[in-house]
């Protein structure tokens, strides 16, 4: 089984968005109690595509090859001429534990070479097993960096620290 990255520039990848969004595992690691809303979840996604419009933002979704099926994505922001970081990312339940976090990763790590990046960046919980392994077996270290954050569906604070991945 294959998969690609999507680069998301239109208006008419909203749905995606929204299925991602509404998926319990995104809900839950996102710091949300609930799935959006749909109507202001479709207004943020129009913010979201004129950051991307001047090259701050960077939306891809991960898709299956042969059915062009809907696996996960990243948001990537830039940070600044030299960073890129990984704002958000999540693979569908259904998708989870097929390796396809790592695929996601592995596709994403040339992909934000090729914009010039030097580093890749990103944030996730102490208590998130499934990303940290990910995130290391594409090259990320864990740094002391931490910030607390705030999990509602989980009633919970989680430590998330910052891994970061040369490129």
């Amino acid at each position: 089984m294959g998969a690609y990255l999507y680069t998301v520039r239109t208006l008419s990848d909203f749905d995606d968005y929204y299925t991602i969004k509404c998926d319990p595992t995104a809900i839950l690691w996102s710091g949300f109690a609930n799935a959006p809303d749909r109507n202001k979840l479709l207004e943020h996604f129009k913010q979201l595509l004129l950051d991307i419009e001047k090259n701050n933002k960077f939306l891809v979704y991960l898709k299956e090859t042969e059915t062009n099926a809907l696996i996960g994505y990243d948001l990537m922001t830039k940070v600044d001429k030299d960073i890129i970081e990984s704002s958000g990312h999540s693979i569908l339940s259904t998708w989870q534990g097929k390796g396809m976090g790592t695929i996601l990763f592995s596709q994403l790590i040339p992909y934000a070479r090729a914009l010039g990046f030097k580093y890749f960046t990103g944030w996730v919980s102490d208590l998130n097993i499934g990303s940290i392994k990910n995130l290391e077996r594409n090259g990320f270290v864990k740094t002391d960096e931490l910030r607390i954050v705030h999990l509602a569906a989980f009633g919970r604070d989680d430590v998330f620290h910052k891994y970061v991945c040369n490129l």
